[in-house]
């Protein structure tokens, strides 16, 4: 889709839908970035705000996790929010539950029947479509403020992916065969995260958002293998805890808990 074209993401596209008390209230628009998550940390040194939003058109480096490039062409929804919450007991990993949760709502609103894949990925069917990656600056103990990066696959042509990630990767406008509004996707995953930070979460913690997360967990039951730092896993994932680890039972029934690491179906 070209950028000249109606979906190109604007403030007088976008605001009309920010309908938040905090999130997306700033929002800096841009044509062309190496990484919205680079030039939002730079903006939260600074001093911007919590809920302060970094948009780009496209990503030339945009940031996935492990230090993978993300690819990010034109049509797809590439943005970064910076987060101050005040909130004691804050676990990290949890805005990255929280993240891929208010993603989840906000596909299912546009008709995705997307699912979550654990920790970070957006799917739909066995094809990915967004992902989430999220940075933290501490000072000793105490976080300073967070930056969440979501890419979502939205009016990205499947044409304009590259030939190694064809098979791997789909998009709302592959699915739908017509347009989504980006700035409705948008305009819905700032609400429902929202809500999920600020109502939710310091109120009832994050057991009542694992247990809705986990209904989207499509990976949930079946055989994967999982690729970490020291080595890979293969067995069926049968839960996730209150801490973010997935568990893993292998062939011997053993449950390994493992807090970081890629998870890919094996059937």
């Amino acid at each position: 889709m070209s950028l000249t074209q109606p979906d190109t993401l604007t403030e007088t596209r976008v605001l009309p839908y920010i309908k938040t008390k905090e999130l997306g209230k700033n929002i800096f628009f841009h044509v062309s970035l190496d990484s919205t998550n680079t030039v939002a940390k730079e903006l939260a040194e600074k001093g911007e705000p919590h809920g302060t939003v970094v948009v780009a058109e496209t990503q030339n480096r945009g940031k996935g996790r492990l230090g993978r490039i993300w690819y990010s062409p034109p049509g797809g929804l590439w943005f970064s929010i910076i987060l101050r919450p005040k909130i004691q007991n804050l676990i990290p990993a949890h805005l990255t539950f929280m993240s891929g949760l208010a993603v989840i709502q906000a596909a299912r609103k546009a008709g995705i029947e997307a699912t979550l894949r654990w920790p970070n990925d957006i799917y739909v069917g066995n094809k990915k479509v967004g992902g989430i990656l999220t940075e933290t600056k501490t000072n000793g103990t105490e976080f300073q403020y967070f930056v969440i990066g979501i890419g979502l696959n939205v009016n990205v042509q499947p044409s304009d992916f590259p030939a190694e990630l064809r098979e791997e990767a789909t998009s709302f406008l592959e699915i739908k065969k017509e347009p989504v509004s980006r700035a409705i996707i948008l305009g819905n995953i700032l609400i429902a995260w929202e809500k999920l930070l600020n109502e939710i979460y310091p109120k009832q913690g994050f057991a009542p958002i694992l247990k809705v997360w986990k209904k989207y967990a499509s990976f949930l039951g079946s055989q994967v293998r999982v690729d970490t730092s020291t080595g890979s896993l293969e067995g069926e994932a049968v839960d996730v805890t209150v801490t973010g680890a997935l568990c893993v039972q292998d062939i011997d029934g053993i449950i390994h808990e493992v807090s970081s690491g890629d998870v890919r179906k094996l059937w």
